[in-house]
């Protein structure tokens, strides 16, 4: 077998900050006595950083966030104040001079208020009914994990995002969970909450009218 000629190879590289891809499908290859360096724009040329947002933005963003949430929770929507909540946060960074972006300490609070949350919809009942939810549960398991490696992988294929992105968009899943996990995964997030959104919607939308209707097609 023929040698390579390269010490280190690493190829189709991915990683992104925050929804930001900074590297997208990268082959790095480094061979013997070479030297790789970045070099950094001078200060006239660098661009500047964005300044952190203060107290008022927050505010501001706050606001926003409680009257959308309470404008479709109001109205009715299933899980309008999530919905309404993240519609009116989006309005207020579109329109906005400025995009405000959530500090890391924040969104760690977020994600344990949202684990809290969670954990407290777990009671004993739920606990001690498992065993006959056992079959029930690893037939929805394989069939999700099915699902969301063949359908990730024909979205990866047809629209070059990341598999990550494309797996985060196909589980079917809360969508403050899902936004939650793929900042920790370094996927989309912008991609996943839009995609899982529209497949709220549909949920929202569709499966009260269909479910009725398939039970009475199987109970018949």
């Amino acid at each position: 077998m023929q040698a390579s000629e390269y010490l280190l190879q690493m190829k189709g590289i991915n990683k992104s900050f925050a929804g930001v891809n900074a590297l997208k499908n990268v082959d790095f290859n480094v061979k013997q006595k070479e030297i790789h360096a970045t070099e950094t724009a001078p200060a006239s040329a660098a661009q500047e950083a964005p300044d952190a947002p203060r107290g008022k933005e927050y505010l501001m963003l706050a606001l926003c966030a409680l009257g959308g949430g309470l404008l479709l929770y109001t109205l009715g929507v299933s899980a309008g104040a999530m919905i309404g909540s993240m519609l009116a946060c989006c309005m207020y960074n579109i329109l906005g001079k400025k995009p405000v972006m959530l500090k890391k300490k924040l969104r760690v609070g977020v994600q344990i208020v949202c684990g809290a949350y969670i954990g407290t919809q777990i009671e004993i009942d739920n606990v001690m009914n498992l065993q006959q939810l056992l079959i029930p549960m690893g037939i929805m398991l394989v069939g999700m994990v099915l699902f969301v490696f063949v359908a990730g992988y024909v979205m990866h294929r047809v629209s070059k995002l990341d598999m990550a992105t494309c797996m985060m968009a196909c589980t079917p899943g809360g969508l403050q969970e899902m936004a939650m996990l793929s900042e920790e995964l370094g996927a989309d997030t912008p991609k996943i909450v839009i995609m899982q959104t529209a497949r709220l919607m549909c949920v929202v939308m569709l499966f009260p009218v269909m479910i009725p209707l398939i039970s009475m097609l199987f109970t018949q």
